[in-house]
């Protein structure tokens, strides 16, 4: 179910959780980078879907993050029904109560750490024209661009090396195949306060690795705040972070 136009729905989208509070919406999209404000819905524009049941969620935020190499973008939206209830809230609305949910995403590992990885993936072996060593053992089986040869080299395109080379064994099974999307869930935190200094000193800095307090379940790797919000919301101010899993956040580029 494709809404906005050049966007591309993800695969599961919508999800729709329900509660005593109404209903939330999460919507995610691929697309374009210079594609993504083309059509970009307003917050508190209404749902434009053709679930009816949901007409009355509004947009409330949106999050927009730019793929490895810049091209791509995800989009997810987030629509939200007014709270139900009037002044009555679920036993969760109160200051300092604390709400865990997880949602899956994806991110993008460069092709040569998946598992089994093989340079004939996306290489082709060159040979030097003249001089060149015995073919080298092993070569469809190789796993680095290490060479027992001279002579000898994994190129992915040939115009990057002279012309005194060429094209022994065109490899590339995987042609174009530079990354490939894993799993990478998302726990999102919702802090609850009636006071938004409280809500300001629970956000957390995006960037930085930290373990949130309902993990579901997903062990064997860290976790990073990719988000942190601060918003009012019936009655309360809302602390809101985001926590994305992997199998491992460089220490050399987050604390």
């Amino acid at each position: 179910m494709a809404i906005y136009e050049n966007w591309t729905e993800d695969h599961g989208s919508p999800s729709i959780a329900t509660d005593q509070t109404g209903h939330v919406l999460t919507l995610r999209y691929w697309a374009l980078w210079e594609n993504v404000w083309i059509g970009l819905p307003e917050i508190g524009s209404s749902y434009p879907g053709s679930l009816t049941k949901y007409y009355d969620t509004k947009l409330t935020n949106y999050t927009l993050v730019n793929r490895q190499g810049g091209e791509y973008a995800t989009i997810t939206l987030i629509y939200k029904s007014d709270q139900k209830g009037g002044g009555a809230y679920p036993e969760e609305r109160k200051d300092s109560a604390t709400i865990y949910t997880m949602t899956d995403g994806m991110l993008e590992k460069p092709i040569e750490s998946k598992t089994g990885y093989l340079m004939i993936w996306n290489h082709s072996l060159a040979q030097k024209k003249t001089g060149a060593a015995a073919t080298p053992e092993g070569y469809l089986t190789a796993t680095s661009d290490t060479l027992d040869a001279d002579g000898w080299q994994w190129v992915k395109d040939i115009s990057d090396v002279g012309s005194e080379w060429k094209i022994f064994y065109a490899g590339k099974t995987l042609k174009g195949a530079e990354s490939y999307p894993i799993s990478a869930p998302v726990v999102t935190k919702r802090s609850y306060y009636t006071r938004q200094s409280s809500a300001n000193s629970a956000a957390s800095t995006s960037g930085t690795k930290q373990t949130p307090g309902n993990e579901f379940g997903k062990t064997d790797g860290e976790w990073l705040v990719i988000s942190t919000n601060v918003y009012f919301e019936d009655g309360f101010w809302v602390a809101e972070i985001q926590y994305q899993f992997a199998d491992e956040w460089l220490d050399e580029l987050y604390d």
